[in-house]
């Protein structure tokens, strides 16, 4: 979820679900391997931080995957003024969102 803008992530999944005829499932994780994040020029922060982006990222891309209008969101991380998603995933009411891990840090971001 680190390793792309939200909304960027919002569009291509959202695309792919239409290809597979509403097929798609979107993986959620805050990152864990540093070569991922630096061979694409990113840094690779602290681990609260990471999970806090991906919780703000999984918000963003619901955000966008369910409003029928503009979206606006003033995170801590990310931000998006007069945002929209066109066109919308086919599953509803999104598709489905899987967490990879298991620290207590993914299960409370489950749980919320």
């Amino acid at each position: 979820m680190t390793l792309r803008h939200p909304a960027l992530l919002a569009k291509m999944a959202s695309n792919v679900d239409i290809l597979s005829n509403g097929r798609v499932i979107l993986g959620a994780g805050a990152g864990w391997n540093r070569p991922e994040f630096t061979t694409l020029g990113l840094a690779f922060e602290e681990r609260g931080r990471r999970f806090a982006k991906m919780r703000e990222a999984v918000e963003i891309v619901k955000l966008l995957w369910t409003s029928d209008g503009e979206v606006n969101y003033e995170g801590t991380y990310y931000h998006l003024n007069g945002a929209h998603l066109a066109p919308k995933p086919l599953s509803k009411p999104h598709p489905p969102i899987w967490f990879g891990g298991f620290s207590d840090m993914i299960l409370d971001a489950i749980a919320s």
